[in-house]
Order: C-alpha cells, then structure tokens, then sequence
C-alpha cells in the first residue's frame, strides 16, 4: 500500500524527533494503534493534525508542518456550490482550532461574537463569512498557529476575490502595514 504525503510526514517527524510510534502516542494522548493506523491506511484529522503542526513548528520541522497543514485545507479551491461547503479539511481546522483552545462551540462563538449555530454550521463545513473568516484569522495568530492562521487567511482573500497583487496595492496603500 502505498502511503500519502501525511502519512510519509509523521514517519520522518518521527525519525528526525528520534521517536518510536510508543512514544508519539504518549506525546500526544493516543493510542499507539492509531498512530500506527495514521501512518497505514487512516492519516490523523482536526486536533490530531493541529496537534502535529505545533510540534513539527516546536522542532522546527516547518516543511512537515506544511504537510500537516495542507491536509487542514490549506490552498482549497473555492467552494462552487450553492451554499458555498468546504472540503472536510477547512471544517475540521475550525474544529480543531477550537478544541485546541479548550472551547465549547458556545464559548468559541461568543470569543467571535458569533451564534452558536453559526460555528456548527462552520463545523459541518459551510464558509464563515469574511468576518468570521478574519476572526479566525486572529485567534489562531494569538494561539500560535501560525499556519492554520494562513489557512483561514487564504479562504478569506478567495472570499474576497483579492489576488496577491491587491493585497499589495492595499499593504502600500496602507503604509506597508500587511
């Protein structure tokens, strides 16, 4: 069977820290058969990814944190569909953000000064508007996730169709302020 990109990046994570799947599973909380199965046939989802992401960052181990962080949805397409769904991956970051914060969807609603039926719906996959879209922005910044920042970040600038270009013009227009 051949193994994925994520798959391949928690092998040599492991290998660069010197850890055995043991002592991965204790790291973080799990199982050892689940890291087994993450680098078999069920690559890990939401916390778990997020999970990896700071300790790949913390061993600066920024490529594999990339990895990681694509398998978030990182440079998703945008959404064609009527009610504008993302792919699994941008859900389970929102998800993973919040319980990474330690947060009920209540709690995390009201720290973005949104319903509680709105971070559900986020959760099941439905793109926060592009306020809610710059809040996660900021709060995975102050959380120190650099890269699930630049995930909500890229899906706020497809929401409003900003190309590189603009977000210069705006940055110089701004004083250099990005």
């Amino acid at each position: 069977m051949e193994r994925n990109d994520v798959q391949q990046a928690i092998i040599e994570l492991r290998r660069r820290l010197g850890m055995t799947q043991q002592a991965l599973a204790v790291h973080l909380g799990k199982a050892v058969v689940t890291v087994a199965r993450w680098e078999t046939t069920r690559p890990p989802k939401g916390e778990s990814l997020v999970a990896l992401i700071r300790m790949a960052q913390a061993a600066g181990h920024d490529d594999l944190a990339a990895v990681f962080t694509r398998s978030l949805g990182v440079g998703l397409p945008k959404a064609r569909s009527a009610v504008h769904r993302t792919e699994a991956g941008a859900a389970d970051a929102i998800r993973a953000l919040r319980v990474e914060l330690g947060l009920t969807q209540q709690q995390f609603a009201a720290r973005l000064g949104l319903t509680s039926r709105a971070i559900q719906r986020y959760e099941a996959g439905r793109i926060p508007s592009s306020e809610g879209l710059a809040q996660l922005v900021k709060i995975a910044a102050k959380a120190g996730l650099p890269d699930v920042a630049k995930l909500f970040a890229a899906a706020l600038l497809r929401q409003l169709r900003l190309s590189s270009q603009d977000i210069q013009i705006i940055a110089a227009a701004a004083g250099g302020v990005a």
